[in-house]
């Protein structure tokens, strides 16, 4: 009898570990910045759970800055290079994964994009790929901010997209969604077809506002418990998780192509 393959899906209580509560959302409303050396006082543990498990990411060298966290493979970078990038921290004063039956219950807003993040850097088949966690919401702070300059000085060179890992709010039935703001059509295209979703949405996930940078936000879609709930929900949303898993595969074949 075949084995059956293991599934790539996230652990429960894996997930649960890297959950951060974070001010993040208060933070922005008071206009203030957060960033990674505010989240290690806040959450001494919890940071040095995420920290040490990006650093047993044998293939790569780890860069810890102010606003991102970098992980560079240590073999010399072809010319064409792919970047993923999750935010740190979540936007609730407290985190919370709950099982029930075929869905997962929870405070997803970032905790998914970290985790999957991590779980594509352990992927083999995946290489000349960047991945970066930075702070806060990755489109127009400091943390992406800081990462771009520092990326596009480092690999002058050569030709990077960015990938932003998140989560979207949209009641569809499709496991991933697409928001891009300046991939070539034809690319983008293609990008469709392997997510398997046939629309995007045009208004987010401009980097730095600077339409010259290949980005596309990959997001997982949440399920609203109720119709006047949203991502940034502290009562939480649902996941289906065989869609979680989709979402994983997505990403797999996009950054193996």
């Amino acid at each position: 009898m075949e084995k059956k393959a293991k599934s790539n899906v996230m652990d429960l209580n894996e997930l649960k570990e890297i959950m951060m509560p974070s001010p993040e959302l208060q933070l922005r409303k008071a206009k203030i910045e957060n960033k990674l050396s505010e989240e290690l006082k806040a959450n001494n543990k919890l940071f040095a759970i995420i920290i040490n498990k990006i650093k047993m990411l044998k293939k790569y060298r780890v860069i810890i800055t102010r606003y991102y966290i970098l992980a560079i493979p240590k073999k010399d970078l072809h010319e064409k290079i792919n970047v993923v990038v999750a935010h740190f921290d979540n936007v609730y004063d407290t985190c919370f994964i709950n099982e029930e039956g075929k869905y997962y219950l929870g405070t997803f807003d970032n905790s998914i994009g970290i985790y999957t993040l991590l779980l594509l850097a352990k992927q083999d088949k995946i290489d000349n790929t960047i991945f970066a966690f930075t702070d806060c919401e990755e489109t127009n702070m400091k943390g992406i901010k800081s990462l771009y300059k520092s990326l596009d000085k480092r690999f002058k060179q050569k030709k990077i997209r960015y990938y932003v890992l998140d989560v979207t709010e949209e009641d569809v039935i499709e496991s991933t969604t697409l928001e891009n703001s300046n991939f070539q059509i034809e690319f983008l295209k293609d990008i469709k077809k392997i997510a398997n979703k046939n629309c995007g949405y045009d208004e987010s996930t401009f980097l730095l506002n600077n339409t010259s940078a290949l980005t596309c936000s990959i997001c997982s879609v949440l399920k609203m418990r109720n119709a006047e709930d949203f991502c940034h929900n502290k009562n939480g949303n649902y996941i289906k998780k065989e869609n979680l898993e989709k979402y994983y595969n997505n990403i797999c074949k996009i950054l193996e192509r």
